[in-house]
């Protein structure tokens, strides 16, 4: 009986040796991971994390519908050019940003990479913290809406659903 439990602790011990100091095979990085980690550092931002992808097509009426739009909101992009298009979103983990500095924030920033046809088209950025946190993204740097728009909230929806609304003609490329 003391002879089988020593081999169990033993082979224990080995397996958790291995794991913690075998060598091991490095992580591959995914083309989306090397750009979204380029794009970041280009920013001046340091690269923490890819915390995944998502695709959709862009759609004239989700312009005037949240989320997308307080998302095409802060980017400096007319969106019109992509409607009927798949745009993919990269989100990583950054420091060095502006938000870090967020109450309550983890010191990190989430940052969205959108990009068309394998070109970036704009992203947003929002605070990582320890709660949930609701409400409109920042700009790639840090701004809200109205720092970029100069306009309080009810004078840049007026002027967004002239400009986006559904029954306004589209732009020829």
């Amino acid at each position: 009986m003391k002879r089988s439990k020593l081999w169990i602790a033993l082979a224990l011990f080995i397996v958790c040796f291995s794991l913690l100091f075998w060598p091991r095979e490095p992580v591959q990085q995914t083309e989306a991971e090397r750009l979204s980690a380029e794009y970041a550092a280009s920013l001046g931002y340091t690269f923490v994390s890819y915390e995944g992808t998502f695709s959709y097509t862009l759609e004239k009426k989700m312009l005037t519908e949240l989320p997308d739009m307080a998302v095409w909101s802060v980017m400096q992009v007319d969106p019109l050019l992509y409607i009927g298009k798949q745009i993919d979103v990269h989100k990583i983990m950054v420091t060095g940003h502006p938000l870090d500095d967020y109450p309550e924030s983890l010191g990190k920033t989430s940052l969205a990479l959108y990009f068309c046809q394998g070109r970036f088209v704009g992203g947003t950025s929002f605070p990582a913290t320890s709660e949930a946190l609701f409400g409109s993204p920042y700009s790639l740097d840090g701004k809200t809406l109205e720092e970029l728009s100069g306009e309080d909230f009810q004078t840049w929806r007026t002027n967004w659903e002239q400009r986006y609304g559904t029954e306004q003609p589209m732009p020829t490329p």
